[in-house]
């Protein structure tokens, strides 16, 4: 009996095991988990460097002090969902209540689908994409997230000394399903290096210079030379950072000036502004040395070294066509340009 009973007392304790090895795998698995497609990480850092200055006259609200260059993130996520009806990839902002400690002179953004998104109260944007799921079981599916970080002035006085002091690094948002059960399965960006933001005396007069002032003018241009992927006509500018007012500051000798183009109209592709979604044509801004090596938007190129009195460059505004029957009328298209320090 002693023995029988030993042996039956090792055969419970071994389904006993066997269960609860069962129910451990089947809990380490229900959710959604994001890593790297290419490393299998779970977080993605941003450092700013080097030293961004930027003037202390311009930091009206809304004014960008610096936008990264586009980022972009491959994931593949899988699991099993906890709730089958919610398999859409969210961004969630903030997700470590950490945004709020940042200095008040700065707003921090995420640019997402040509949408600027304020991390501080944004909450959850959809991402529009979806995991494939069969059986309860979804992935490993491929997604993709191109956006870029932006920081902002808010209007309220930087730090006396001109230097901003957060040194962490700081949870801009995180990757995955909505309502997920456990944060630690979603894939994190993080950004740091903000004590490299200097705010500084130097004070330029940014002018554009087309052929109609401020803006660039094609005249009128004849709507049956359209030809989807043709560019019909091209205009030169230039950016000039002016220094030779008695308050510009002598903070800018020997800085680089970086500019990058925005809008608020629609676009087609990454380098394309339209002047209506449906206008059946656009505008493209490229480097005068480079008229057909379009400049995507939001993305800093260099407008050269102060070591004088005026930094400038030279831009190639071209009209290109999207379709063979494009609108016809008159069209405005506007293009935001941004001027930024190193």
């Amino acid at each position: 009996m002693y023995i029988t009973l030993r042996q039956i007392k090792t055969y419970f304790s071994s389904v006993l095991l066997a269960v609860i090895l069962c129910l451990f795998s089947q809990s380490a698995l229900a959710d959604i988990q994001c890593k790297a497609k290419s490393s299998g990480s779970v977080d993605y850092y941003t450092h700013l460097v080097p030293t961004i200055r930027f003037p202390t006259d311009k930091l009206t609200p809304g004014t960008v002090i610096w936008r990264s260059d586009p980022l972009n993130i491959a994931l593949s996520c899988f699991g099993i969902p906890s709730d089958v009806n919610k398999r859409t990839i969210f961004l969630k902002f903030n997700p470590e209540s950490v945004i709020g400690q940042i200095d008040k002179s700065i707003e921090v953004d995420v640019n997402y689908l040509n949408a600027d998104l304020k991390v501080s109260t944004q909450g959850q944007f959809s991402t529009g994409q979806t995991l494939f799921c069969s059986a309860g079981f979804c992935g490993p599916t491929a997604i993709s997230v191109n956006f870029s970080i932006i920081l902002k002035a808010t209007g309220q006085t930087p730090p006396a000394d001109g230097h901003i002091n957060n040194a962490g690094q700081y949870a801009l948002f995180d990757i995955g399903v909505e309502n997920s059960r456990s944060l630690s399965s979603d894939y994190y960006v993080y950004l740091g290096g903000l004590t490299n933001i200097q705010f500084t005396s130097c004070k330029p007069q940014i002018n554009v210079v087309a052929n109609n002032g401020a803006g660039v003018d094609f005249g009128s241009i004849q709507a049956h030379n359209a030809q989807a992927g043709k560019t019909e006509k091209q205009l030169p500018f230039s950016v000039q950072a002016n220094l030779t007012d008695r308050n510009a500051g002598q903070d800018c000798q020997g800085k680089m000036m970086n500019v990058s183009f925005s809008t608020t109209n629609a676009t087609s592709g990454t380098d394309m502004i339209l002047p209506g979604a449906d206008s059946g044509f656009g505008i493209s801004v490229a480097p005068a040395n480079a008229p057909n090596s379009f400049i995507p938007l939001n993305t800093n190129v260099a407008l050269g070294y102060v070591n004088g009195s005026v930094a400038k460059n030279d831009f190639i505004a071209s009209l290109r066509w999207l379709n063979n029957a494009p609108k016809t009328g008159f069209f405005r298209a506007t293009a935001n340009v941004d001027v930024t320090f190193k």
